[in-house]
């Protein structure tokens, strides 16, 4: 038998319609590994270099600061995802880089303490999201499980995602502020 040359489309054909486990033995992946920011410490200034990053928000009961990077230092499409991975009663905060941009977005907003949901938004002058989870304040959001993506489309932050709240009503929720 002599070799026989398949073409890459025909390559591609058969991986994709494979019904079977593919054994990779020691096969390594590269360049698929995301950048991971563990939040712990009170306060975080992103960069120029954490586009793409994930920002795991954890630190319990004390005001928890993350500052975006300035959209002067970026180019447009920079980017990020926060997970909140506890409730902090001290509140986790998301600001603007720069004095002047706007945070700008929409969040569902889900109830753990009932079964409701509602939409919160800010398309108006806010530079401030704060995700907070004191079960006294029923205007807050933003508990463990809560999810932002914030991008920079170069000339402001586009934030969205789904907000966790404990309160059995949500629609007096107000996460976005001007500071």
């Amino acid at each position: 038998m002599g070799s026989k040359r398949v073409g890459l489309a025909r390559m591609e054909a058969l991986m994709e319609n494979l019904k079977r486990d593919l054994a990779m033995g020691n096969a390594k992946f590269s360049g698929l590994n995301a950048k991971i920011i563990d939040v712990t410490s009170a306060t975080k200034s992103l960069s120029a270099s954490d586009s793409g990053a994930t920002v795991l928000l954890n630190n319990g009961t004390t005001l928890t600061t993350v500052t975006l990077p300035a959209g002067s230092g970026i180019s447009a499409g920079w980017n990020c995802q926060f997970v909140v991975l506890s409730d902090n009663t001290g509140s986790y905060v998301i600001k603007r880089g720069t004095d002047g941009e706007l945070i700008k977005g929409r969040f569902p907003v889900i109830s753990t303490s009932a079964d409701q949901s509602v939409v919160t938004e800010s398309f108006a002058t806010m530079d401030t999201l704060t995700l907070h989870t004191d079960t006294g304040d029923a205007s807050q959001a933003g508990g463990a499980g809560s999810v932002v993506n914030c991008y920079w489309d170069g000339s402001a932050w586009q934030v969205w995602g789904t907000l966790i709240s404990n309160h059995t009503n949500p629609a007096g929720v107000a996460v976005f502020s001007n500071t």
